[in-house]
């Protein structure tokens, strides 16, 4: 009876979620994903075994919470080579990871019982929003609902001889998926339907990765991904799965051994209908990532001090990868490669020096620009929002409507500050979307992006996104304003900016058959930003079908 049940309940599934992205050949080219980094806080749950997406052990000192860091313990050889632990160090009084931390309430795909099954001799438990339900040896059956705090993970005692080890957490709806050996959510599978790209640059730790050679690579055994990034295995699986081409961003650190290796593995495992995008780490312009410090450094160790030798360097070490991916992929490399080249979209002509700067062309004996495909540019706009000033005197004069308002119709006390609380924003977001339309908005489709296409044209290239959507997100100090913050989360999922990505993905259409290029997938909205087109797995809202649409 189980059985059938799980079968019917697959079947309801399979209708009731359908894929919001067409599964037909031309719908493919229109929409692409950048997907949203691994942390046990995220609302993506891409993996049926969430332990993939675990914080990494802490370590409780007596009477606290905590006092130990993961990289402590690493150091001092308390982890397997695979991060299980091995031992408790001895000031510790336990381990623990933390998974399903503060998922939203109304998740509610998330709700319901979670099988969690380990080897090894010692002491487990499971807390925080858990309720256990079932403990026997090597197995926890518990009750989850989402909401603030996270589900704990704890080895209080590990036998040295045979540690506590190879814990997986899988709903139970989806326990015989995962011991199928299934990698991947199906709901989070059915919420992407078929997509064009996916990026992994967050999924790869790009920014600022330590990573150098191919034996410090994540390897699909790592307890957790959160650890050191997505294998290249479950990455290569992953676009297999949804028949999408993957976007790899090389480490800024890369020795040519790495790299070739890379490529090899892709090339070997890789449908081989599917194409490769390949860039050079990412965004190596901008000084907010230590990639751009370091090709800084590198060029002066080459150059000396010059203007724009970071960005020369970008261009010499891009083109020296793509040369080694182009051997490896010899004859196929025009059909089943994008080596991408990325500019910084609002800094026109410094393009230039990564295309043709004098010094990277001196040392590589060509210009760089020969050994790239793809031209790639992000699309953002709504950045001015994030200011306080821009809606300042509209967001002061919404609430004052609104007190007046509720005022006029008797209300007081509680009913008063919760009528303000609904209609606080009432005519901002009209407000806000002309600002932007005209603003921001209006320089990218109207200057940037003609600028851009101009150039990739005039040089044989394609012009690509590698990210794109809004950007309309608290700036500097304004992160605090919670008033600000409030009104940014809700105008991004609101039907105003559901027409200005309409706008954008329009005008981006009629300048290259090339998709747009969400960022992100599905992230929780915060302080920091509204980056998510679901907000989680649960989710729907005017922007994500303004994608939807674009792709039908």
């Amino acid at each position: 009876m189980e059985r059938v049940g799980k079968v019917l309940f697959l079947i309801w599934l399979a209708l009731a979620s359908a894929p919001l992205f067409a599964q037909d050949a031309d719908s493919r080219g229109r929409v692409a994903f950048g997907l949203n980094g691994i942390s046990d806080w995220s609302t993506q749950h891409p993996f049926l075994d969430l332990m993939k997406t675990a914080r990494p052990w802490i370590g409780h000192l007596p009477n606290q919470w905590g006092g130990m860091e993961f990289e402590e313990m690493l150091s001092a050889g308390v982890f397997d080579e695979s991060g299980w632990p091995e031992r408790i160090p001895g000031k510790a009084t336990s381990l623990e990871s933390l998974i399903l931390t503060d998922q939203p309430a109304e998740a509610e795909h998330l709700s319901g019982r979670y099988v969690l099954t380990f080897e090894g001799q010692g002491q487990l438990t499971v807390n925080g929003r858990a309720r256990v339900i079932r403990s026997e040896p090597g197995l926890r059956v518990f009750q989850y609902t989402p909401g603030p705090g996270a589900v704990g993970i704890a080895i209080n005692a590990t036998d040295a001889s045979d540690p506590i080890r190879n814990i997986r957490v899988v709903q139970e709806k989806y326990f015989e998926a995962a011991e199928r050996g299934e990698l991947f959510n199906p709901d989070w599978i059915e919420r992407l339907g078929s997509v064009s790209n996916v990026r992994f640059m967050d999924w790869m730790f790009t920014n600022g990765s330590p990573i150098e050679t191919w034996g410090q690579l994540p390897e699909e055994n790592d307890f957790s991904y959160v650890w050191r990034g997505v294998p290249l295995g479950v990455m290569v699986a992953l676009a297999n799965t949804l028949q999408s081409d993957p976007w790899f961003n090389i480490p800024h650190m890369a020795d040519d051994q790495l790299v070739r290796q890379f490529a090899e593995r892709i090339k070997s495992d890789l449908d081989p209908q599917r194409m490769v995008y390949v860039e050079y780490s990412n965004e190596v312009w901008n000084f907010i990532f230590e990639q751009a410090l370091w090709a800084g450094r590198q060029a002066e160790k080459l150059w000396g001090e010059t203007g724009d030798g970071w960005v020369q360097y970008y261009g010499l070490r891009s083109a020296q990868i793509m040369e080694i991916w182009s051997d490896v992929y010899g004859d196929e490399a025009n059909e089943r490669l994008k080596r991408v080249v990325a500019v910084h979209t609002g800094w026109p002509e410094l393009e230039q020096s990564i295309l043709l700067g004098e010094r990277a062309t001196a040392f590589l004996g060509y210009e760089p620009l020969r050994m790239f495909d793809a031209y790639a540019v992000t699309g953002y706009f709504g950045g001015e929002l994030g200011l306080p000033e821009t809606l300042g005197v509209a967001l002061d004069k919404a609430q004052a409507n609104a007190e007046a308002k509720g005022r006029a119709e008797g209300l007081s006390r509680v009913a008063l500050r919760e009528y303000i609380v609904k209609h606080q924003f009432d005519g901002v977001g009209e407000i806000a979307a002309l600002k932007v339309k005209q603003g921001s908005l209006r320089e990218l489709t109207q200057d940037l992006w003609p600028y851009h296409a101009a150039v990739a044209s005039e040089n044989g290239l394609e012009l690509v996104m590698y990210e794109g959507g809004t950007h309309a997100a608290a700036f500097g100090a304004a992160v605090e304003d919670e008033r600000l913050v409030s009104f940014l989360i809700s105008f991004n999922y609101s039907q105003h900016m559901a027409d200005l990505y309409r706008e954008a993905m329009a005008v981006w259409a009629t300048l290259t058959d090339s998709p747009f290029n969400a960022f992100v997938d599905v992230a929780n909205p915060s302080k920091w930003g509204s980056w998510g087109a679901l907000r989680h797995l649960s989710d729907d809202n005017p922007r994500w079908q303004a994608l939807r649409l674009h792709a039908d």
